[in-house]
């Protein structure tokens, strides 16, 4: 016998068919990301590049800045959102990781704030429950997360660069900021993420020429001190990657930004979008 189909059934089993390939759809959107499903919307800017922290990570978007320089690195081919805030610290942090968009890599620096004896400063154990919270949060979001660790504080500098031209008292120092770059990287190790430690690497190396040359278009917040010798002061050296004791000198951008390249590189293989050889130094 024949079997006779109406146009309502016909109409009926087309719609059947449209909305089983719906389902096979949306179920195919879901990803795996760090061992999470995640939908694919939410993870659709997969070349994007997240950073999160304080004034040294804002104005590590003005131009010779680190954030910049990582744009300049990727232009074309990703995208690189600056969430630092100026004046900010990890407490704050842990307030916005909400609202980040998802993507492929994050960094979170904080501690300058921190580390301050004013009302800025909060507890390093405080500090490093801050920062697990953010990490484990981003660690959602992101396939690759990188715990910096804060760059160190020149003392003489500091108070006659940042503590001068602001009329403050001083409220940082070099002791205070190494405590807090080895919290960082210990709450990076219990994480089992990534952890590029500036502190070590920046005191332990000798920048190339003059860090406190201003560049066209370059501010730093505390202006520049005058620049002692290495005679006067065995720190001369590195305390040239900060302008004002405290911020990056376009230098200090250049050797951070330099950091975060290598770090992508050794822990995310993949991550295609610098070149082998990619440095700041190629940058013009």
């Amino acid at each position: 016998s024949s079997v006779f189909f109406n146009e309502a059934d016909l109409a009926m089993a087309m719609l059947a068919v449209f909305l089983l390939a719906s389902v096979h759809i949306a179920l195919s959107k879901k990803i795996i990301i760090d061992g999470h499903s995640r939908d694919e919307a939410e993870y659709e800017n997969t070349n994007s590049i997240a950073v999160l922290g304080d004034s040294i990570t804002q104005y590590g978007g003005q131009v010779s800045g680190w954030c910049n320089l990582l744009g300049q690195a990727v232009s074309g081919t990703a995208t690189v959102t600056n969430y630092g805030v100026s004046g900010q610290n990890s407490a704050w942090g842990v307030t916005q990781v909400a609202s980040m968009a998802s993507g492929l890599v994050a960094t979170v620096m904080f501690g300058a704030n921190d580390a301050a004896s004013n009302a800025q400063g909060v507890p390093v154990e405080t500090f490093k429950s801050n920062l697990a919270t953010i990490v484990s949060q981003l660690k959602l979001k992101f396939e690759l997360v990188l715990l910096l660790a804060n760059t160190p504080v020149h003392d003489a500098n500091f108070g006659a660069g940042f503590c001068k031209n602001h009329g403050e008292a001083v409220t940082r120092s070099f002791s205070q900021s190494k405590v807090y770059a080895a919290a960082a990287c210990d709450v990076a190790v219990a994480q089992g993420i990534p952890c590029v430690d500036l502190w070590h690497k920046m005191v332990q190396a000798t920048p190339a020429g003059n860090g406190f040359a201003e560049t066209p278009g370059f501010v730093c917040d505390g202006g520049i001190p005058q620049l002692s010798t290495p005679a006067e002061d065995p720190n001369a050296l590195w305390a040239r990657f900060l302008c004002d004791g405290l911020h990056l000198s376009p230098v200090g951008n250049r050797f951070v930004a330099d950091e975060i390249m290598a770090a992508i590189r050794q822990n995310l293989p993949s991550f295609s979008l610098f070149s082998t050889n990619a440095s700041t130094q190629s940058i013009g």
